[in-house]
């Protein structure tokens, strides 16, 4: 058997429905908003830690970065969050329906949303 692309990777699916959100599949995001959602990153993680861009190597290690930042930190950064996650997903799902997630599932579904980009995955 060979490579099958429709097996290759799992559906973006996502269910938000016990917080009074919706469910579905985010489509698959082209290349460009892939690369534009780490530039986003790259200077939201820049501008918290006060270095340049440059210094924060590539998109595993900052995702790793990302990653290890205290809750009270990301929390005050939920709507960037939201609002580059939101355009890398085409909307899918909403801002609202992302917003209607508590603190930690919400930080949840970031990691999980984030780690499908992870280069190497």
């Amino acid at each position: 058997m060979g490579f099958d692309a429709g097996q290759a990777v799992e559906p973006l699916d996502y269910n938000f429905t016990r917080y009074g959100g919706g469910q579905g599949t985010t489509p698959e995001p082209d290349e460009g908003a892939i690369d534009k959602m780490f530039i986003r990153l790259r200077e939201k993680v820049a501008e918290l830690k006060d270095v340049d861009p440059d210094e924060l190597g590539d998109e595993s290690a900052l995702l790793d970065q990302l990653a290890d930042f205290p809750e009270d930190v990301v929390s005050r950064q939920l709507v960037v969050l939201r609002d580059i996650v939101h355009e890398v997903a085409q909307g899918i799902p909403s801002r609202d329906d992302i917003a209607k997630l508590p603190f930690r599932p919400q930080m949840a579904y970031f990691g999980w949303f984030l780690e499908k980009f992870r280069p190497g995955v």
